[in-house]
């Protein structure tokens, strides 16, 4: 509701506006997370791996992995 008021006041994108924004992305983000640990937590949080090997040019690590993760969720990589 504070956001959907600096909105309309503000003339451009200030940083009230701006930092209200950030915050409210951040909030929800963290809300769906907490819905969704229960049941996906577990890729969740190999995707956020994932996404900081990318960032740091590390795939290959995460490759190598790859067999040993199959094993241990009981499944058969191809």
């Amino acid at each position: 509701m504070m956001l959907g008021v600096l909105m309309e006041r503000a003339v451009e994108e200030s940083k009230e506006v701006e930092g209200f924004q950030q915050l409210l992305n951040a909030r929800t983000q963290e809300f769906i997370e907490e819905l969704l640990a229960p049941g996906f937590g577990g890729m969740i949080a190999f995707v956020k791996e994932a996404e900081a090997l990318a960032e740091r040019g590390q795939l290959e690590r995460l490759r190598g992995e790859e067999g040993e993760r199959a094993q241990d969720d009981g499944l058969h990589s191809p």
